[in-house]
């Protein structure tokens, strides 16, 4: 049975299935930071084409996917790729039939590309994966950094570029860090990361309601916030975001005119050592994606994300259009 966004007990049965997922998977995937996922898109007519899959009443796969754009109509997921889970009662051989079959009707409604993103649970290609590989999608893969939590504070320090402890030792002496999550924060500590935003982009580049919900993101437990001061000012904040078990690093800003020195490499090292002390079991960052030739700008992104060692954990992309 197909349980559609706009039908009862969709929410409850999509929270199940992310659940079970969230090991495998970016904390991005939670309906809290989904809901300012499509306050922020810029992909003009959005249709939530969202799904959960009952077998024998019970909820045993989710997939999050949108159309988003008038003319030119693309599945993915606001600003990320659409993407697939299951629960963990095997899935019958009729049920994945009505899925796919659902799915090729989702299909229907798209006339320019469609944009998917798979977690390879237990190592393997889910059936959505295995349909679009069989009409040809082109096959990319993203990287994702993933530190484990579970190490000693010590051994974690031992996996970072050598080149970088004295970088580390800059930001211990020169920035003043600050943790803010549900306990501690206010409208009025989160207005300082707001208008550090205004200020470097020198424009408002989202909706108030985008930052009221990334507030209530950090109240709801759903994302913590750090600050860095320096000499007295407020010259760099990030946001992170978990799902109770892997913590992700999701956005930060910084004063252009202080790029030359090492302003975040030690607040992105004690976000580390805060998710540790939260008891999130590990931290991952986007790396990007693989591919034979990158842009300066992403070379240098992930020479500076790749000083921070954890292994290499592979998602597969496919674009079929």
């Amino acid at each position: 049975m197909i349980i559609s966004i706009n039908e009862k007990n969709f929410d409850l049965y999509c929270k199940d299935i992310l659940n079970i997922n969230k090991k495998n998977s970016l904390a991005y995937y939670n309906q809290d930071f989904l809901r300012y996922l499509k306050e922020v898109s810029t992909n003009g007519v959005v249709i939530d084409k969202s799904f959960v899959v009952l077998q024998e009443e019970k909820p045993v796969a989710l997939f999050l996917g949108n159309i988003a754009g008038k003319k030119k109509k693309i599945l993915k997921m606001y600003s990320l790729s659409s993407t697939y889970f299951e629960g963990n009662s095997l899935i019958k051989k009729s049920t994945k039939k009505l899925i796919i079959e659902h799915f090729k009707k989702i299909l229907t409604e798209c006339n320019e590309k469609i944009e998917f993103e798979d977690y390879l649970k237990g190592g393997n290609i889910n059936i959505i994966s295995e349909y679009l590989i069989s009409k040809k999608a082109e096959i990319k893969h993203k990287i994702y950094k993933k530190i484990d939590l579970s190490q000693s504070e010590n051994d974690l320090r031992q996996s970072i570029r050598k080149s970088y402890k004295s970088l580390l030792n800059w930001g211990e002496r020169e920035i003043k860090i600050k943790f803010y999550d549900d306990k501690n924060i206010s409208k009025d500590i989160f207005d300082l990361y707001k208008n550090l935003h205004f200020e470097v982009t020198e424009k408002k580049t989202r909706s108030d309601k985008s930052w009221e919900i990334q507030y209530d993101l950090i109240k709801s437990k759903n994302c913590f916030l750090v600050l860095g001061e320096y000499k007295k000012e407020i010259v760099s904040g990030g946001m992170f975001f978990n799902n109770g078990f892997v913590c992700n690093y999701g956005s930060s800003v910084s004063k252009r005119e202080l790029f030359h020195k090492p302003i975040f490499h030690n607040m992105l090292w004690s976000s580390f050592l805060f998710a540790k002390q939260k008891k999130f079991k590990s931290f991952l960052i986007q790396w990007g994606e693989l591919k034979k030739k990158n842009t300066k700008k992403e070379d240098s992104i992930n020479l500076f994300k790749d000083g921070f060692g954890g292994e290499n954990q592979l998602t597969l992309n496919l674009v079929l259009k």
